[in-house]
């Protein structure tokens, strides 16, 4: 069922360090953002200089909306762009590169055997 997988299943179920995951890990974020977005949580964010939404400036969960605001915006600004430029060198070096990308599984635990024959350890075993 593994091979059947297209569309967002095979995005959301990429390898995190491939330039699908890096785009769906971006995908999250933004979805997460405009989320709290559209909740209303940038008003929270006064907390931040002081005052508070409510009036009450020992409001606990202003305080920590606020701050999950302020994390997810900064993640959107900072990391998303990262990603996304992470995601378009990765796939260019794979395209430089296919039959490093493209190498099977079994030719990477022959290559494992063979290293672990000359140094006289035995191989790891998968399960």
């Amino acid at each position: 069922m593994d091979a059947e997988r297209t569309g967002w299943r095979a995005v959301l179920h990429a390898p995190v360090f491939s330039p699908q995951g890096f785009l769906a890990r971006a995908a999250l974020i933004v979805f997460v953002f405009l989320l709290c977005h559209l909740v209303g949580l940038r008003e929270h964010t006064s907390i931040i200089c002081g005052t508070s939404p409510s009036g009450d400036t020992a409001d606990r969960w202003s305080a920590a909306l606020g701050v999950l605001y302020a994390l997810f915006w900064f993640a959107f600004v900072l990391g998303v762009p990262i990603l996304v430029l992470a995601a378009g060198v990765f796939a260019a070096l794979l395209k430089l590169r296919p039959g490093r990308a493209a190498r099977s599984n079994a030719e990477g635990q022959a290559g494992e055997a063979a290293l672990s024959a000359d140094s006289g350890a035995a191989p790891a075993q998968k399960a």
